[in-house]
């Protein structure tokens, strides 16, 4: 995830803070205007996994997303089920129970 910390509602530092605390391992790079060294330490601290501050060169972007992304296959359910509907993402279909 690219987050900005400039946001209307929530700011980044916060938005991160609750990914991390409700369990989401996403990774994530904050990329905003402030670069002070005090938000630098705060995006940090908040759980992104890196920062980068504007102006940027974009393959320096790219590399930093290259770094943070996961490696290899990221494990995930094999048929998430909700009520009676279940999901099967390696067929990409959908099946309801029968009562």
């Amino acid at each position: 995830m690219v987050l900005d910390v400039l946001l209307p509602a929530m700011n980044g530092f916060e938005v991160a803070r609750r990914l991390r605390r409700d369990g989401s391992k996403t990774p994530i790079l904050m990329l905003t205007a402030r670069d002070a060294r005090e938000d630098i330490v705060t995006g940090l601290d908040s759980g992104a996994d890196d920062y980068l501050t504007k102006p940027f060169a974009f393959d320096e972007l790219l590399a930093r997303i290259r770094a943070v992304a996961p490696r290899g296959p990221i494990p995930r359910p094999v048929a998430p089920t909700v009520d009676s509907l279940q999901l099967n993402p390696t067929r990409h279909s959908a099946q309801r129970a029968t009562r």
